[in-house]
């Protein structure tokens, strides 16, 4: 183990830290230091930032490492442990659905409530009926993304779009289908979910988020589009960044669109920051006695809300939470994977998943998409949740589920209403 390894496994108590816990940090650090390099070499991951929590009994011990480089064009820089990235993706349930929650707790709106309660733009014969629990699991019936010929007109001769335009188009976008008769994951339902804490906070998005997640639960370097910066982690070369590599402007054209702050994407985070966040979301919705959410709403957000009642277009039962993804045992999966969980994941190769009953999580943050979009980062995701799960929580490959996860699942949906 690494003197610098040994540095980052911190045992924190209100705050304050403490020595570090030998019982798994040290072998945590030598499994990854061993896997991560061929794990990233063979899907050209530039680098990446790990960090693995675990509470014991009323404190969490957390191990961090930072691997290869956060830039490798023009120039290569190595990745730093306080590397700030956009999560894209992870907007949704970080900022957007806690930001609905927040709400919902305080009475100003129920995920039970008519879209058209909230927002004018609903109120049509077609979307009416579409509730804040439609957008929030992705059956309301909107389509997946606005592909680029559809953007094409809102951009002006010179590159420039304002975000009004982009969001008048979402709010009145066509359903691809009628609500709660598929599950199709969907960027829109996160930017719609967005508008209606606005409306109902009388609040920018970003300000909102800001108050009441981020500066409470002390993420000081959490916050939309932060602009570059000598930690901020660059992704691809764009137009919009005069054909240089973004950096500090989101990545996701969309959310680029509305000026970098958006429901879907736009948030930019470090691994220490996700950490806060984390134990929060296993503390049952407060951290070192700061409450961000009610035990109810963690509930509700990380629980599956669908029991596979409705299918994805392929025909596949659904499972997903509020603007969580919720993760269930499938054929196949092995150790940790086998325990329920949640988390999200973002296109720009960020990632993190919590599991409950282990007290456990895991955020896995890469750049997969510098200098381009060519990276993959499926195994290197894997390797991160099941080396974790093995060396933290004793739960290796043995542990397997083979054909039908359907008992485990029925298992798990019955605790559930218990």
């Amino acid at each position: 183990m690494t003197k610098l390894s040994m540095a980052l496994a911190t045992l924190v108590t209100a705050g304050v830290a403490a020595a570090p816990s030998p019982s798994w940090t040290e072998a945590l650090a030598e499994r990854f230091d061993a896997a991560v390099a061929d794990v990233m070499e063979r899907e050209q991951i530039p680098g990446a930032v790990i960090l693995v929590g675990h509470r014991e009994g009323d404190e969490w011990v957390t191990w961090q490492q930072a691997y290869g480089a956060m830039q490798v064009s023009p120039e290569r820089r190595a990745m730093p442990l306080d590397a700030i990235f956009d999560l894209a993706s992870m907007t949704k349930p970080i900022a957007t659905g806690t930001s609905i929650l927040i709400l919902q707790d305080r009475g100003l709106l129920s995920v039970e409530d008519r879209v058209s309660q909230h927002l004018a733009e609903y109120d049509t014969a077609e979307k009416r009926d579409i509730r804040i629990r439609d957008l929030m699991t992705h059956v309301s019936g909107l389509p997946s993304y606005i592909g680029e010929a559809d953007r094409r007109p809102l951009v002006d001769e010179h590159g420039y779009v304002c975000p009004g335009p982009m969001r008048d188009m979402v709010l009145t976008m066509p359903l691809q289908r009628p609500a709660r008769s598929a599950m199709v994951y969907s960027c829109l339902n996160a930017i719609t979910c967005a508008q209606i804490v606005e409306r109902v906070s009388g609040q920018p998005f970003n300000e909102f988020a800001e108050q009441n997640i981020f500066e409470p639960l002390g993420m000081g370097d959490t916050s939309f589009s932060p602009g570059p910066g000598p930690r901020v982690v660059p992704t691809t070369q764009a137009a919009s960044a005069g054909g240089e590599f973004l950096c500090g402007m989101v990545h996701d054209p969309l959310a680029n669109m509305q000026g970098g702050v958006s429901g879907n994407a736009g948030l930019f985070s470090t691994a220490q920051d996700l950490s806060r966040f984390a134990q929060m979301m296993l503390g049952g919705g407060a951290r070192e006695g700061v409450r961000i959410l009610s035990e109810d709403a963690v509930s509700q957000a990380t629980h599956d809300q669908l029991s596979g009642e409705i299918s994805t277009p392929r025909g596949a039962p659904a499972h997903r939470g509020l603007l969580w993804e919720t993760y269930l045992p499938e054929p196949g999966d092995e150790g940790i994977e086998t325990i329920q969980g949640f988390g999200h994941t973002g296109y720009t190769g960020t990632a993190m998943r919590l599991w409950p009953s282990q007290q456990l999580y895991v955020i896995a943050l890469t750049n997969r998409v510098h200098p381009d979009d060519s990276a993959r980062v499926t195994a290197f995701r894997r390797m991160c949740w099941r080396t974790a799960g093995e060396v933290v929580a004793g739960i290796d490959g043995s542990i397997t589920v083979l054909k039908d996860a359907t008992p485990i699942r029925e298992s798990i949906r019955e605790s559930q209403r218990g």
